[in-house]
């Protein structure tokens, strides 16, 4: 198993508001196994992202059980899933950026 780092963003215009960010970083804190996310709101644009570490077998599996995460933390605040634009992970192991 690797660590990986990964970073999430959504599409422009899902939130606006700092009510939303805090209830988003208490819904990725409350999901099991997810511990240390840092999250950001960028309230110009409307952009939720976190980064985060899992392990996996490979950077693709990362990747996968990284969105899963992140989109069942926007669905507990009705948020669109499917409103993930960016991923980006990066292995702790050997500390270089792998394109997701």
């Amino acid at each position: 198993m690797t660590e990986w780092m990964v970073t999430i963003d959504t599409a422009h215009g899902v939130a606006h508001d700092e009510e939303v960010l805090l209830a988003f970083t208490a819904a990725i804190d409350g999901i099991r196994g997810l511990t240390g996310a840092g999250t950001s709101l960028n309230t110009g644009t409307g952009v939720l992202s976190a980064t985060f570490s899992v392990a996996a077998a490979d950077v693709q599996h990362g990747v996968d059980e990284a969105v899963t995460l992140f989109t069942a933390a926007l669905g507990r605040l009705g948020l669109p899933p499917g409103s993930v634009t960016h991923v980006e992970a990066e292995s702790l192991e050997e500390r270089e950026p792998v394109p997701a």
